[in-house]
């Protein structure tokens, strides 16, 4: 059965969550990465560096702020796929309530539930949160009983949230930890609230509990994301819909999603001896609102600027719709 789709992160094309940009031997891409710098903050490494997909360009693809088809490795991020009608925490409606409510239905019924569920807007499927971060990659999903993260691999990490979900840490196998607390807000068409989409790295410290890098965030107007899902809603055909046996009758449609998100990019590093700063330019002539890495300046802690690496993009296209990476 088809289900509304979600809305996703304004990093969905530009992150390496949804597509794999290293080198492979079975579909011919190529890994490319140029280097800003190599940072290692109290034993703990951090590759700052811009990446190329050389996998090709998807349909609707937009630039990011580095230019078609790369992107900037600069920390990390967690972002979730909303799979359903509503966010996992969502209250009654969401997985994480709605699912006590069914639980008990025998396996025959399902089929019927799943459409009477639908239809009263509970939220039957878990979201899928992707992490990407220091070298750190995989998913998880969260635990219908307990709301407690569950990896999707046989990694040693410990993952755990605050309880509003306003704050995720992970510690990997080495004791290093990971604090994501700076939030992307993603409105769209499917949903009345304002989700979060993205929780960005704000801390890391080491395995002694020395606080390594320190990481801040600029927060720039909405852009419009493609409206590349489509998604299912059920419509009743007649009746209530007051029993599973009445919403069997119902009927399917598809939609189209309109999303738009808020534009979270890093505004500057700090580690132990080193400083690293973004500087955008809002001039873009492809993206309404959209913004242009320009230059990241290397300092020290005196903030006395030690070497810049400069970026520069051009447009192509009849109308200038892709900006790349010169």
């Amino acid at each position: 059965m088809g289900s509304i789709s979600s809305p996703f992160s304004q990093c969905y094309f530009s992150c390496d969550l949804y597509r794999e940009s290293r080198e492979s031997y079975t579909n011919g891409s190529v890994g490319v990465s140029i280097g800003v710098v190599n940072l290692n903050s109290y034993g703990v490494p951090m590759n700052v560096s811009m990446q190329y997909n050389s996998t090709g360009v998807r349909t609707r693809e937009e630039s990011s702020q580095v230019g078609l088809s790369w992107n900037i490795q600069s920390g990390g991020v967690i972002t979730r796929t909303v799979m359903g009608a509503h966010p996992d925490e969502s209250p009654t409606l969401g997985y994480l309530h709605a699912i006590d409510t069914f639980k008990d239905v025998p396996v025959q019924d399902r089929d019927s539930i799943e459409v009477l569920a639908l239809m009263r807007g509970y939220d039957l499927q878990p979201d899928i949160f992707h992490i990407n971060a220091m070298g750190l990659s995989g998913k998880f999903v969260l635990d219908d009983d307990t709301g407690d993260a569950i990896l999707l691999s046989d990694r040693p990490w410990k993952i755990s949230h605050d309880a509003n979900y306003d704050q995720w840490t992970i510690i990997d196998e080495g004791g290093t930890e990971y604090v994501f607390t700076e939030k992307e807000q993603t409105s769209s068409s499917a949903y009345e609230a304002i989700i979060t989409t993205a929780w960005y790295l704000t801390e890391v410290t080491n395995r002694y509990g020395v606080r390594a890098y320190e990481l801040s965030y600029n927060r720039y107007g909405a852009i419009d994301l493609p409206d590349s899902f489509t998604g299912q809603r059920i419509q009743i055909v007649g009746g209530s819909c007051e029993s599973s046996d009445q919403c069997t009758s119902g009927m399917t449609e598809n939609i189209l999603l309109h999303s738009s998100a808020q534009q979270v990019l890093v505004d500057e590093i700090t580690s132990n001896n080193r400083s690293l700063k973004f500087h955008y330019d809002s001039t873009r002539l492809d993206v309404v609102n959209g913004q242009r890495l320009e230059r990241v300046d290397i300092r020290n802690l005196a903030e006395e600027t030690l070497y810049s690496v400069d970026l520069y993009q051009s447009y192509f296209g009849p109308d200038n719709e892709r900006m790349r990476l010169d």
